[in-house]
């Protein structure tokens, strides 16, 4: 069975609010951005497409990590996808409710090639501001 990994809920908590209005050129610029990130190994171009709007230090620590070591495995495909509308649009944690810091409704869905980890593939959340696409992340609910 091939094990996928969709960074949302438990990492980012980041879920789709309503459609992405970026423009093709905005995702394509996007899509450009993560795949020189990946080709290049290079965490702090990945980190750079990340909202960080309202995030807290932990939050932030808990993604910067995740993303680090994400971007060293060699990828085959990326792909801007419709982001599954049944995801959990919040969750809480320590008793405090996190929600998307961006609307949403896209997802970067990444194929992997295989290698000794097994993991196939991540979804990384994506929201737009300001006409420009970003991997969402969860913030404390206001």
């Amino acid at each position: 069975m091939l094990k996928h990994i969709t960074i949302t809920a438990a990492l980012f908590g980041a879920l789709i609010l309503r459609s992405v209005a970026a423009s093709p050129e905005a995702e394509a610029r996007f899509i450009a951005d993560a795949k020189t990130a990946f080709d290049t190994k290079d965490a702090a171009k990945l980190l750079s497409l990340v909202c960080w709007d309202c995030v807290t230090p932990s939050m932030k620590q808990m993604v910067s990590k995740q993303l680090s070591a994400l971007v060293q495995k060699p990828v085959a495909q990326f792909e801007l996808v419709a982001q599954d509308p049944k995801q959990k649009v919040e969750y809480t944690r320590d008793g405090v409710t996190y929600r998307p810091n961006l609307a949403g409704g896209k997802e970067l869905k990444i194929t992997f090639k295989s290698d000794s980890t097994g993991l196939t593939s991540a979804g990384l959340p994506v929201g737009e501001k300001d006409g420009k696409l970003f991997i969402t992340t969860a913030a404390p609910a206001k």
